[in-house]
C-alpha cells in the first residue's frame, strides 16, 4: 500500500514537473469554423496550451463527459475570438475528447498529451534508493517517491 506520504510527494513531483514543463510550453492552434475543429487529434506535450481560435459560427469547445479534463468555453462566434486549455503531466495522457455543444452529432475532435520518453521511479526508503543507480538521458523525468524514513535530501 503506498503511503500518504508517497502520495503528497508524487503530487509535489508531478506539479513541479508540470512547472518546468511550462518553461518550453507550446501553443497548439486549432480553429475553430465550417462545423469542423482544424487540425483534427492535436496532439500536445505536458504543459502545453490548445488555443481554439474562432474563424466562423457561433460554436463552443465543451469536454465529453467521458474526458478526464474538464473544460467548457462561452458560446462564441466572432472572427478571432479564443478559449485556451492547458494540459499539464497530472492530467494523464488522455485522450480528451471534445465537441461543440451546439453541433455535438458533427464537431466533435480529441487531444493527446504525449509524456516524455522516459520516466524513472526512485523510491527513498531505509536509508536506500531504489534502484541504488540509474541512467538518464536528456529530456528524461525522475520522480522521487519517499516511502519512509526521515530523507530530506536526493
Amino acid at each position: 500500500m503506498i503511503s500518504r506520504h508517497t502520495i503528497t510527494m508524487l503530487i509535489i513531483a508531478a506539479l513541479l514537473l508540470a512547472k518546468t514543463a511550462g518553461a518550453t510550453a507550446t501553443k497548439h492552434i486549432v480553429n475553430v469554423g465550417n462545423f469542423a475543429f482544424t487540425p483534427t487529434k492535436t496532439h500536445v506535450a505536458p504543459g502545453d496550451t490548445v488555443r481554439w481560435v474562432w474563424a466562423s459560427g457561433l460554436h463552443t469547445t465543451t469536454s465529453d463527459p467521458t474526458s478526464t479534463k474538464s473544460w467548457s468555453s462561452p458560446s462564441l462566434s466572432s472572427t478571432g475570438q479564443f478559449f485556451e486549455v492547458a494540459f499539464t503531466l497530472a492530467d494523464g495522457p488522455g485522450p480528451f475528447p471534445y465537441h461543440c455543444a451546439i453541433h455535438s452529432l458533427t464537431m466533435f475532435d480529441t487531444i493527446f498529451v504525449n509524456y516524455p520518453t522516459t520516466v524513472h521511479y526512485i523510491r527513498v526508503s531505509d536509508f536506500a534508493f531504489t534502484p541504488a543507480k540509474t541512467h538518464l538521458n536528456s529530456g528524461d523525468t525522475v520522480i522521487w517517491a519517499w516511502e519512509g524514513g526521515l530523507h530530506n535530501t536526493a
